[in-house]
């Protein structure tokens, strides 16, 4: 018998660093919302992942399940890979490093089942620093980021990148095509994995810190650090606007077309209007009419 489909389907990319991976996988296990599915999307060696799902109990095993993607390096392309086997109808992308706290999931599902309209909601979060040593993660401080978030729409994040991917669920048919990004630019990872659900809908927010972003920049391939301006953003921002500007020229394009095929019919029906009206200056209303009646009684009997 076929299982049901879970509500949320939780992407997580991994690769060689079990003692984040086990603290990442049990922080969604405690999630007090439960029907959801875990993908693990790993980029490198996948035996040491297929051995500690292996050692998870079967309940919690059998809602994992593990992706090998050697190709996969950017975020982008891990929640492609995941998405294309999600099943659920909600989609969060949750890194190695990060946390949430446990209602996340419960809370941020019941906000978009209340605005169906709503592509994806927030959640505001905060930054704990943290030094690994050897297999053991010590938090040097918290801090509280800027944070001035009301419903987001496309403009505001065209002018910043407003949030992380710890922080968001949205629906999985939001989920648009991937917009490759150049290697020099890392950076703006975060941005353009927001941009993609975002047009033409509201990304909206719950009022409360239910993620954690974990930054370690001393860890060899550690997260880049909190994106901030500089010019990767701009570079990035002012590819995604020359994109966009040809897209909606193309469909200006077709628009003019159709407004070209419009007038030309106009033009018809007032050939057509002022002809009958001639004829009624010519011959007034009964002959007009009295020669219509004849033309259409013709037709029919040749018919």
């Amino acid at each position: 018998m076929a299982t049901p489909d879970p509500r949320v389907s939780v992407i997580m990319r991994t690769r060689d660093r079990s003692h984040l991976l086990r603290r990442a996988v049990a922080d969604v296990a405690a999630q007090t919302f439960t029907d959801w599915e875990l993908l693990l999307v790993v980029e490198g060696d996948a035996a040491p992942v297929e051995q500690f799902v292996g050692t998870l109990e079967d309940d919690l095993r059998d809602r994992v399940q593990v992706l090998h993607r050697p190709d996969v390096h950017d975020r982008e392309s891990t929640a492609d890979a995941g998405a294309e086997v999600a099943r659920g109808e909600f989609v969060a992308y949750h890194d190695v490093d990060d946390t949430w706290e446990p209602p996340f999931l419960q809370r941020t599902v019941a906000h978009l089942d209340e605005r169906p309209d709503h592509a994806g909601v927030i959640t505001r979060y905060d930054l704990i620093h943290e030094e690994a040593h050897g297999p053991h993660v010590v938090e040097t401080h918290q801090e509280a980021p800027w944070c001035d978030l009301p419903p987001v729409p496309l403009p505001d994040l065209l002018r910043t990148n407003a949030f992380t991917p710890i922080q968001l669920l949205y629906r999985r048919w939001a989920h648009g095509p991937a917009r490759p990004l150049r290697e020099d630019v890392p950076p703006v990872e975060n941005w353009a994995f927001h941009l993609r659900p975002s047009p033409p809908h509201t990304v909206s927010l719950v009022d409360e810190v239910l993620a954690h972003r974990h930054v370690h920049p001393h860890e060899p391939d550690a997260p880049v650090a909190p994106d901030g301006p500089g010019g990767s953003e701009l570079t990035y921002l002012t590819r995604y606007l020359q994109r966009e500007f040809h897209h909606l020229h193309a469909r200006l394009g077709s628009l003019e077309e159709r407004v070209g095929r419009l007038e030309e019919q106009a033009d018809r029906v007032e050939h057509r209007v002022d002809k009958v009206g001639n004829d009624l200056l010519e011959h007034g209303f009964t002959a007009l009419a009295r020669r219509k009646y004849w033309n259409v009684r013709n037709r029919l009997q040749r018919g």
